[in-house]
């Protein structure tokens, strides 16, 4: 077992990071059950590597760097419990609805117009956000 993989292991991710777990799942995300676990897997074009990067960031302890190969960018988390949780958990969408929030729904929406311009004969990528929403964590003490 790698260190990212132990690392991820003892990671309990947090409601911003649920979040964009959320909203990757829901656009690009797929969960893929291997031995020994599952793990979160998002391929996009290249052009939208800002995407990955910035769901990389957010996600940092459960993934490694995103791949990129032949024009394509992968984002491949490590095994983690927490993503077999996650999976039961789509199996009854009434139960994700009370844990969506702000952050999810933009998370969505950026991938729903990822999809959108990737279906586009482009090479640049006009779909990046003005301004993503601030990552919640903890606040400053008073």
């Amino acid at each position: 077992m790698s260190y990212g993989a132990r690392l991820a292991l003892r990671h309990t991710p947090d409601s911003a990071q649920i979040q964009v777990l959320l909203g990757t799942l829901l656009g690009r995300g797929k969960l893929v059950a291997e031995d020994g676990g599952m793990r979160l897997v998002v391929t996009l074009d290249e052009r939208h590597a800002w995407l990955a990067q910035w769901t990389y960031e957010r996600i940092a302890p459960l993934a490694p760097m995103p791949h990129r190969a032949r024009g394509r960018i992968l984002l491949r988390s490590e095994k983690h419990p927490f993503f077999a949780d996650l999976a039961a958990a789509l199996a009854r969408p009434k139960r994700l609805v009370s844990v969506f929030r702000r952050e999810g729904l933009w998370v969505w929406a950026m991938y729903a117009r990822v999809n959108g311009c990737e279906l586009l004969p482009q090479t640049s990528c006009a779909c990046a956000p003005a301004t993503p929403p601030r990552p919640r964590g903890l606040c400053r003490a008073s």
